[in-house]
């Protein structure tokens, strides 16, 4: 668990290819760690490896299938390459493992957002099929909120720094962005006007309890 621990820290300090060296370690000497897996799965999507990363995740899933952060980190993997249905598959089960992981929920709104603006798909979607995919973005958008908000106490700065990537990550532009929604059904584009104000209220009363923070560089894993 040495060279796990280690990798942690240096990934935390953004030495990515300092920590993948040590989960590799970790790996080598203990090749039933699950959460070795996981780790170097989620660094080497940062690293933009998404196939090697994919089969970290599910070798991690093969050791432990009941570990929430596997599936999630898989979904997200899977989502890089465009495989959206897999990706959705594989963070729901994360979900239903660990309901109160914010940062999954808002996972799925984007994979769902991302569907519903896809211009290939086969077979093609109908205007219907995308409505429905909006809908359920906004769902889980709505539950990320609710999570976030109770740990606003807790963890304004946590809160501070996801709330502002939520108003600039390009995969929400479809149902955020003004010109966007302003081509949207008038009952969607009044639901997701309603869901940024919310956003906004949050991020005020976030702002009001802690300095402000850096958004992260990527969606949460």
């Amino acid at each position: 668990m040495a060279h796990t621990s280690l990798g942690v820290e240096l990934d935390f300090k953004g030495q990515v290819d300092e920590a993948i060296a040590c989960y590799k370690k970790a790996i080598e000497l203990d090749p039933k760690n699950a959460t070795a897996q996981n780790n170097l799965g989620a660094a080497l999507t940062r690293k933009g490896q998404v196939e090697e990363a994919i089969a970290c995740h599910r070798k991690a899933i093969e050791l432990d299938p009941k570990d929430a952060s596997a599936h999630i980190n898989l979904g997200f993997a899977l989502a890089g390459k465009g495989q959206l249905d897999e990706a959705i598959a594989s963070t729901k089960k994360g979900i239903e493992l660990d309901p109160k992981n914010a940062n999954a929920h808002y996972n799925m709104a984007c994979f769902s957002a991302l569907a519903a603006g896809a211009r290939v798909n086969e077979p093609p979607l109908d205007d219907a099929a995308r409505a429905k995919l909006r809908g359920q973005a906004l769902e889980w958008l709505k539950a990320a909120l609710a999570l976030y908000t109770k740990q606003l106490e807790s963890n304004p700065a946590d809160v501070q720094g996801r709330l502002r990537h939520w108003q600039k990550d390009a995969d929400m532009a479809g149902i955020r962005d003004q010109a966007a929604l302003a081509k949207l059904p008038a009952d969607e584009q009044k639901a997701f006007t309603q869901l940024w104000a919310d956003v906004a209220a949050l991020l005020k009363q976030a702002d009001a309890k802690g300095n402000p923070g850096p958004p992260p560089g990527a969606k949460p894993q």
